[in-house]
């Protein structure tokens, strides 16, 4: 798989821009791409890296094999927090600082 997906990321983006937003799309190529890398969270903090991910705006992301895995009581119980807040795509950002020593460090 060609790294350079800049072309096939603008199609995407030219395509949910043609429904003036009111359609997502998910770059699978990109998806594609990470997998090959092998790309997860570093071992011991798959958790905190979905107690990030699921707590903030956007669309939300789970590597299905997470979803049968050790962490799927976890996992489920942040998607339960996540609707009953209401956390959703859009909406408004604070800047509360930055805990990425505790995801990547």
């Amino acid at each position: 798989m060609d790294h350079n997906q800049d072309a096939h990321r603008q199609r995407i983006l030219d395509c949910i821009n043609d429904t003036n937003g009111t359609a997502g799309a998910f770059d699978v190529s990109t998806k594609g791409i990470l997998h090959s890398a092998h790309w997860r969270f570093l071992g011991g903090k798959e958790m905190q890296g979905y107690g990030y991910i699921l707590t903030q705006l956007g669309t939300l992301s789970v590597f299905c094999d997470d979803m049968f895995s050790r962490y799927k009581f976890e996992i489920s119980t942040l998607i339960l927090l996540r609707n009953r807040s209401k956390i959703q795509c859009q909406g408004t950002v604070r800047d509360m600082g930055c805990i990425c020593d505790l995801i990547i460090g």
